[in-house]
């Protein structure tokens, strides 16, 4: 009987203890959803703002990280109330990299959203600390009347139905959407200033110096992107980059930020560039084995060893062309798909597929073969013939490609593949037909009697 009521009380004491839990999660939660509500109200109403005089808007412009997607700075708005100590930053380039696979295959078939985040100033420039990032701030000249279409938008982007967007790395991203806000403000000075004054530099161009820090990123996206990034670009449209626009802030006749409201909030030291570009690294480590491989092949020749075609020949020459064999394996396979799968236009129709035929991963195989087993690869009589005739229609159409550029016959900007990995390209092929393959002879096993 004692026993049974001490389970009795043990169940009632067990039982009013996950009801007091229970009230306590569900009074938390509340109280943490009126917050944020109240979080949310106080960030995106404007009647929040004090007097527009007492308000500061600022340009902020971060530095270049050690990530990719940070190759190319960042920017973003700080709002400062100077009445109520209310200090905002508003970012356009948040993203979800919680899956670096899933956002790099919706980023390469161009469906990535972005949004508009914001955070307490204190916050960002932790952040921006913690990953040693340096950070330029500059005061923006605005009217009240400007200052109050400038966070009129704002506004209407932190609407819940508004805040994710399609991004572009050229046309609409963390850059551009304050650009056109500030120029939807000032009643569209800034890009009827901007908009007609081309420069000399193309969309190619900035990507090659965006990623001089990472040469084989450049090398890659170079042979990808096809014409439409090589024309040249207005001021207006080379304010993608961050720095550009922080540039053309200034300068413009508008004259949106004087020098004097500069302050350097944070100072690192800057990521220099790689001392040598991808094509460079490329050569040089091509033709280093290539060079040690035929310093094999000519030494047991001029001893006149009676095999010279020994495994040590064929190894150099399959490590030196492998990472080629490698890349146009890749190349020749995702440029035919991209066009299919990838929203990206400036990854289509590229004059580059000539030079990365469909079939050139067999090149790979050999390669491979050679590595492995020290010989070339064995085909059958006719498989072999073919393979040979495959590689001189291979070599006829490379040629043609280069007979284009030198004729000027289409307007893509391939110089650097023409004069730095061609020459690799059409070596590795003519390698390819002398020593790539030998016809497999079947042995006869049988017994005489």
């Amino acid at each position: 009987m004692i026993k049974k009521k001490r389970r009795t009380a043990q169940y009632e004491r067990k039982n009013n203890l996950s009801k007091l839990l229970f009230r306590k999660i569900f009074l938390l939660s509340f109280l943490f959803l009126v917050y944020n509500q109240q979080i949310y109200a106080f960030f995106t109403n404007l009647e929040n703002y004090s007097s527009l005089d007492k308000i500061d808007i600022y340009l902020q412009t971060i530095d270049t990280g050690n990530n990719i997607y940070d190759n190319f700075a960042h920017t973003a708005l700080r709002i400062h109330d100077r009445n109520t100590g209310r200090d905002i930053v508003y970012n356009w380039g948040i993203f979800d990299f919680s899956d670096p696979i899933s956002f790099s295959l919706k980023f390469y078939r161009g469906i990535l959203n972005y949004k508009l985040g914001y955070y307490p100033y204190s916050r960002a420039l932790a952040y921006y600390k913690l990953n040693a990032r340096s950070v330029w701030q500059d005061k923006l000249n605005l009217k009240n009347k400007e200052k109050e279409i400038l966070l009129s938008r704002i506004n209407w982007n932190l609407l819940p139905k508004n805040r994710e967007y399609a991004y572009h790395y050229f046309f609409d991203n963390c850059s551009t959407r304050i650009r056109d806000y500030l120029d939807e403000a000032i009643s569209g000075q800034l890009k009827e200033e901007t908009q007609y004054k081309i420069t000399n530099e193309s969309f190619r161009d900035m990507i090659r110096k965006g990623y001089e820090t990472n040469p084989f990123v450049d090398v890659s996206l170079d042979i990808l992107m096809n014409s439409r990034i090589d024309k040249k670009i207005s001021l207006w449209e080379k304010m993608f980059h961050p720095f550009d626009l922080r540039k053309n802030l200034m300068s413009a006749g508008i004259n949106l930020i004087t020098p004097k409201t500069t302050q350097t909030l944070l100072d690192y030291p800057r990521l220099e560039p790689f001392p040598l570009s991808g094509y460079q690294i490329i050569f040089i480590y091509f033709s280093f084995f290539i060079f040690l491989s035929l310093s094999v092949y000519l030494y047991q020749k001029r001893k006149k060893i009676q095999n010279y075609h020994l495994s040590l020949f064929y190894r150099f020459l399959g490590i030196g062309c492998f990472p080629i064999a490698c890349h146009a394996s890749v190349t020749c396979l995702l440029m035919p798909i991209t066009w299919i799968v990838s929203a990206h236009k400036d990854l289509h129709h590229n004059i580059n597929i000539i030079a990365f035929l469909p079939f050139d991963f067999i090149f790979l195989l050999v390669s491979l073969t050679w590595i492995t087993k020290g010989r070339p690869i064995r085909l059958k009589h006719n498989t072999h013939k073919w393979f040979k005739k495959l590689i001189v229609f291979h070599i006829i159409v490379s040629l043609s490609m280069l007979i284009m550029y030198a004729l000027n016959l289409y307007d893509q900007n391939n110089s650097r593949l023409i004069y730095n990995l061609f020459p690799i390209y059409l070596i590795s092929l003519i390698l390819y037909f002398t020593y790539g393959s030998s016809v497999f002879i079947k042995k006869d096993i049988s017994v005489q009697r």
